[in-house]
């Protein structure tokens, strides 16, 4: 990297040391106090350069314009000796205490930056306990036994506290990656122990034995489950592909979860059913269960029966409002979130909010430009650089040059005049790129309910994919599992079952289930391999 070759004091990730005074920041008493900290900054492990907000001291080079206009609020810069996950926490936290450390009366430190928020976790548990206090419920309602409703949700919590302890020895790994295994632990968990426990229970109605109960189970639920969560896995492992190591913690993380809750649903859960036994009916809750074989016609099979009865009209609707819900999507606009939507309590927000108040929301994403000079020493293409970007409508300041020791290179910070999330920044950077530099250089409801609870939360980035994960599965379980796929289904017919003899010889074994009604007392089911009649 230029800058890593170049600026090695500069390559590295800079946090931002805010200092808000009740008197003129730049006083005498509040400078040399300012100095002082800032001197035992530089003295710290990994701490590779600091910069003064004032000029003409001590670690003043490029301190210009970091002294608010009505002079109370002022910010240093901390660089460290590395970025991302070559930070250690340790060293980040060492800098954070040893700055908060000089705050008192009428003296506010606040720190922001990347290193900053790297450090700082969420609060934990008030998210994870309405999700699973949610599922409970549906739980209750849907099982009418509180045994069978304690099943899955134990299953889930046992496995989600065993990916936390993995997660632990780890290193790594961003502040919101245990949230989001939790997130999708309990999600899919709940949902994959549903599955295996309803199965069960519907193997108990037709007679079976608890043994053989458990046995059909796993051989039909349970190896929906074993497919299910591959899939998962293989879909998350997708993420490392996308360029962007601040996701592969998260990523790694969700993989865990999404893998013990798997093992747990076909180890745990079929030996806590073999305890239960026949007691998985017991302290019920609400009205008696009424036997699938009772002859009564439920909702469920009277929408099934509307939806085959008019597959063209149903299926095409349910395209339709999926393409029409889909049309924003074209207009989307990525982008990173910045610390402006951290919770309140956070240093790091309290940092940028003391910044925006102090200077403008832009100062929160300075711009780097560096610079190959042609000859050494040559400022001329240089000042023709600085005064082109200067001159853009969306620069408010561009700060002096700062050479490296050969002064073969330069770098200069560039700041834009809206804030890091606004889509003009985004804009300003392109052009830059573009033509300013180069002239110069060159379960349904339950997974919906666990999901949706992490819109409480605290932290942003879990509140966009907690209510995107719950509307995904939303539509997944209404527009497309309870009308598209049963209209294509009554359209495809037999062709739904068709699998080619050739690949049959070649997908594994394991895949055998058991043909439903097979199962009666005192005998397993038999196994009936796929492709068998």
């Amino acid at each position: 990297m230029f800058l890593q070759r170049n600026f090695p004091s500069q390559a590295g990730d800079a946090a931002q040391v805010v200092f808000k005074t009740s008197g003129p920041v730049t006083a005498a008493a509040a400078r040399d106090r300012i100095t002082g900290m800032l001197a035992g900054l530089a003295r710290l492990p990994h701490v590779a350069s600091v910069i003064s907000p004032f000029a003409g001291g001590p670690f003043a080079v490029g301190a210009a314009a970091q002294v608010s206009p009505d002079g109370h609020i002022a910010y240093g810069l901390v660089r460290f000796d590395g970025r991302g996950d070559a930070i250690g926490d340790p060293a980040i936290q060492r800098v954070i205490a040893r700055a908060r450390r000089t705050a008192g009366p009428g003296f506010t430190v606040q720190l922001g930056g990347t290193p900053v928020q790297k450090v700082e976790k969420p609060q934990f548990g008030t998210s994870e306990a309405l999700g699973t206090l949610a599922a409970v419920l549906i739980l209750l309602l849907a099982f009418g036994s509180v045994i069978a409703m304690v099943l899955p949700v134990v299953t889930a919590i046992v496995a989600v506290a065993t990916s936390f302890g993995l997660l632990d020895l780890l290193s790594h790994l961003p502040s919101f990656a245990p949230e989001l295994a939790a997130l999708v632990g309990l999600g899919v968990g709940i949902d994959y122990a549903l599955f295996v426990v309803t199965r069960y229970r519907g193997a108990r109605d037709a007679g079976a034995e608890p043994e053989d109960a458990v046995v059909t189970a796993m051989a039909t639920s349970g190896r929906a489950v074993v497919f299910a969560g591959s899939t998962v896995v293989l879909s998350l492992l997708g993420l490392f592909l996308l360029g962007l190591p601040f996701i592969y913690g998260a990523a790694l993380g969700a993989v865990i979860a999404v893998l013990l809750v798997m093992m747990a649903s076909v180890t745990l859960l079929p030996a806590a059913l073999g305890f239960a036994g026949a007691n998985i009916d017991r302290l019920r809750v609400g009205r008696r269960r009424v036997s699938g074989s009772s002859g009564r016609t439920g909702f469920w099979e009277a929408w099934s029966r509307r939806v085959q009865r008019h597959p063209w009209l149903a299926g095409g609707a349910a395209i339709g409002v999926l393409l029409v819900l889909a049309v924003p999507f074209l207009s989307l606009r990525l982008a990173f979130t910045d610390a402006g939507t951290n919770p309140a309590s956070y240093t790091s927000r309290q940092a940028y909010d003391l910044l925006a108040k102090g200077f403008s929301p832009e100062t929160n994403g300075p711009l780097v430009v560096a610079v190959a000079l042609p000859r050494p020493a040559d400022g001329a293409p240089l000042a023709v650089l600085r005064a082109d970007l200067a001159g853009q409508p969306d620069v408010e300041y561009v700060g002096p040059a700062q050479y490296n020791p050969g002064r073969t290179a330069a770098a200069l910070t560039v700041i834009p005049r809206t804030s890091p999330q606004d889509a003009c920044t985004s804009a300003l950077v392109r052009q830059l790129r573009d033509t300013v530099v180069p002239r110069a250089t060159s379960a349904a409801a339950i997974m919906i309910c666990v999901f949706a609870a992490f819109v409480l939360g605290d932290l942003r980035v879990l509140r966009v994919i907690g209510l995107g994960m719950a509307v995904a599965v939303l539509l997944d379980a209404t527009l497309v599992r309870m009308v598209a796929t049963p209209a294509v289904l009554r359209l495809t017919g037999r062709a739904n079952w068709w699998f080619p003899a050739r690949l049959e010889r070649v997908v594994p074994g394991f895949l055998a289930e058991v043909q439903p009604g097979l199962a009666t007392v005192g005998r397993p089911g038999r196994l009936i391999t796929k492709g068998t009649s």
